[in-house]
């Protein structure tokens, strides 16, 4: 075995091609096998770069918001929206429902001080 295929071998094992495919290859498709082994690792290494990033930023969001007066936490929609549009429609309606009913409360008791005070 040639000492560049003997290097080629090798980097190809480090890719992650196996010994019996390495030896079904042609020159050719071996390189084009590895180029796109090293796409695919690139477009991962910047999506863990991306996911990483936004993870940060949602923290970031998060601890602004304890010490804003109307701060509001990140949620996963608002990065992945296409992912999770199911999730927030489900949270935009439950948090309608809380702040119904919130108001419904504060109704409740408003009315409840006012008759207090023009019947006593």
């Amino acid at each position: 075995m040639s000492e560049q295929l003997s290097e080629l071998y090798l980097v190809a094992l480090e890719m992650g091609i196996p010994a019996e495919t390495f030896w079904n290859l042609s020159v050719n498709e071996i390189f084009d096998t590895l180029a796109n082994i090293r796409k695919r690792l690139l477009r991962e290494e910047k999506q863990r770069i991306m996911d990483n990033f936004i993870q940060a930023q949602a923290i970031a969001v998060d601890i602004s918001a304890l010490f804003a007066k109307d701060g509001k936490i990140a949620h996963p929609w608002d990065y992945y929206p296409e992912l999770f549009e199911k999730e927030q429609k489900a949270y935009e309606e439950a948090e309608e429902a809380r702040q119904w009913e919130e108001y419904m409360e504060k109704r409740r008791a408003y009315n409840a001080e006012w008759n207090y005070r023009h019947n006593h």
